[in-house]
């Protein structure tokens, strides 16, 4: 019933798409971020409903009237260096089949963010893709949240099986940067159903991160909490709310995860923060041994290649953003990576400094402060997670940048309607200025 629930849907969203791309680039993202499709246990499971929609997205935006040029800036120039780089160092991998099989997986959500540059340039499209990222992973941080409530903490919160959040430290990342939108959300809708509705929803993702037992995740949701408090308008408000979410959640959590988010003081004799630090040193050695490309995507996963580099201990996954890329990538690589999240958090601070002060552009105001909380989210909990090629992280940052496009636009505007119309005719050709110290006639 699932499978067919969402095949219908799925087929009136495509349908939609082939008139409108917008369309087209939010059931992507749906498809993407939430992997529907792996919640469904008969033929959807395995159908390739991404590739269809892409194609479905891609059509309809070169037929639509539209334009058709993807907007040139920071952003997109450095995505598109990274994934210039990134197709470089899997041709020259270590092990180039486990690469090339990645870099597909990878790609993918570089040119979904591409696609968003190009596309969802309005307030309107921009807004929509930002419920539609609010609701695919809120939706596992409300579920679970209620999960770890009705069992006491007793059971970890796990993501759909098969798709990037199925672990439950990259479901508690990708939950903690989702608060921030939450909150975004439901400080500019006028609805008062729907601000009590995403203030409930924060409060069970809260508690879902912390009833996925990650500690790199309890780690992120407790920095993304103070500098959320910190960012808040209404700091009480949001001091309340924090704190009746965080205290009774750790209060029913059982003795295990207590002992686990524990071994955070005492990493020195927990066996899987041994097993991350040998990733590390393995990211750091390919990368003194090949400083130009890396050692190719996710050879770290290899055996022979991981051993070559750290004799006598089995190969582990990255475990760190920053180590990812740089094993994978060299650190030309890292450099472009760390590279894109400096744009997006610059432009998210011009999106503050513009829109400060300004009524109409309040949206914009509340949106820069919250992807900053947002990024923050990720830069912590990525430090002990693979999870330096995730799409919402790309898309945030492609997302702040079209906003501040957009302000950019506006104060032109603003200034054009504000200059004298002589001034306009006179730098438009149509008079000669007069020649200084020329006499009066």
């Amino acid at each position: 019933m699932r499978s067919l629930i969402l095949f219908m849907l799925f087929l009136v969203l495509a349908v939609m798409a082939l008139t409108m791309p917008a369309v087209g680039v939010l059931t992507w993202a749906w498809i993407a971020i939430m992997s529907p499709h792996r919640l469904t246990w008969d033929f959807t499971y395995a159908l390739q409903l991404n590739l269809v929609i892409v194609v479905i997205t891609f059509i309809a935006w070169l037929v639509a009237r539209e334009p058709k040029r993807l907007p040139l800036n920071a952003a997109t120039v450095m995505i598109l260096l990274f994934m210039a780089w990134m197709t470089l160092t899997t041709a020259t991998s270590l092990a180039p089949s486990n690469s090339w099989f990645h870099w597909d997986l990878h790609i993918k959500n570089l040119v979904f963010a591409l696609a968003v540059a190009a596309i969802m340039r309005s307030q309107v499209r921009i807004q929509a893709l930002i419920w539609m990222i609010t609701l695919s992973i809120g939706y596992f941080g409300v579920k679970g949240g209620g999960f770890t409530i009705a069992n006491g903490g007793a059971y970890t919160v796990l993501g759909p099986p098969q798709s990037i959040i199925e672990d439950r430290n990259h479901l508690a990342l990708a939950c903690c940067m989702v608060i921030p939108l939450m909150n975004y959300l439901r400080v500019t809708t006028a609805n008062r159903l729907i601000k009590l509705g995403l203030a409930l929803a924060m409060a069970l993702t809260i508690i879902s991160v912390i009833g996925s037992y990650s500690r790199g995740g309890f780690l992120a949701l407790s920095v993304t909490a103070f500098v959320f408090w910190l960012r808040s308008s209404g700091k009480f408000v949001t001091m309340v709310l924090l704190l009746a979410s965080f205290v009774p959640a750790v209060t029913m959590m059982p003795d295990s995860w207590k002992e686990r988010i524990g071994t955070i003081e005492n990493y020195q004799k927990d066996e899987s923060v041994q097993g991350r630090f040998d990733a590390w040193n393995y990211a750091m050695r390919v990368a003194a041994d090949r400083p130009l490309v890396g050692g190719g995507l996710a050879t770290t996963e290899v055996r022979q290649v991981f051993q070559r580099y750290v004799p006598g201990r089995p190969q582990r996954a990255a475990h760190s953003i920053y180590f990812q890329v740089l094993g994978d990538q060299g650190p030309i690589g890292l450099g472009i990576f760390l590279g894109i999240g400096l744009v997006g958090w610059l432009n998210a601070r011009a999106i503050i400094r513009m829109s400060r002060d300004r009524p109409e552009f309040e949206w914009a105001f509340h949106l820069g402060r919250m992807m900053q909380v947002s990024f923050i989210s990720y830069f912590v909990a990525g430090a002990a997670l693979s999870m330096a090629y995730y799409t919402v992280f790309f898309v945030s940052v492609v997302i702040v940048t079209s906003v501040k496009a957009i302000l950019a636009a506006a104060e032109r505007a603003e200034r054009a309607a504000a200059e004298p119309a002589v001034a306009r005719v006179s730098r438009g050709g149509f008079l000669r200025p007069a020649a200084t110290g020329a006499p009066a006639s």
